[in-house]
């Protein structure tokens, strides 16, 4: 369900009546369901505001381009980083340290609040959706448009 109507613009430029009824229906059905776990998930001003001052100091000790924006790196694994000299990295550390236990109540609540997010995204939820039929399935819908609609398919 939230992965749907996170990519409901996948679904652009599909056609068949039926199809694109069943589909928005069932997304603005979704939708309030999912606009709640938002609202409950969304994190407090205290903790942007420790997020913002921790984006500044990673950005005051990152390796800079010569535009002065910090270099950015993509790793399978690991994901985005920033780019960090072996001077700095200590720096950094020590920093964010100490910001990280100014703000240890706030970040330990944000945590408990992503957590309960997960757990509510495991839980099943009765929610009435309407079926599309096979073959109203549009003709050219790829892979990754078949896996967002694929459990409101009647097989």
């Amino acid at each position: 369900m939230y992965e749907f109507v996170q990519n409901f613009k996948e679904l652009e430029g599909l056609e068949g009546f039926e199809f694109v009824v069943a589909v928005t229906k069932n997304n603005s059905a979704f939708k309030n369901e999912i606009e709640a776990l938002d609202k409950g998930r969304s994190p407090s001003e205290e903790y942007k505001e420790y997020a913002d001052k921790l984006s500044s100091i990673i950005r005051k000790y990152a390796d800079k381009t010569e535009n002065g924006d910090p270099i950015i790196t993509n790793d399978e694994i690991k994901g985005k980083s920033v780019q960090l000299s072996e001077e700095n990295k200590p720096l950094l550390e020590k920093e964010s340290d100490a910001l990280s236990k100014k703000y240890e109540e706030t970040i330990k609540k944000h945590k408990e609040k992503e957590e309960k997010f997960r757990k509510e995204l495991e839980k099943d939820v009765t929610i009435k959706f309407d079926k599309i039929e096979k073959d109203d399935l549009p003709k050219n819908i790829n892979t990754k448009q078949l896996s967002l609609v694929y459990d409101m398919i009647k097989w």
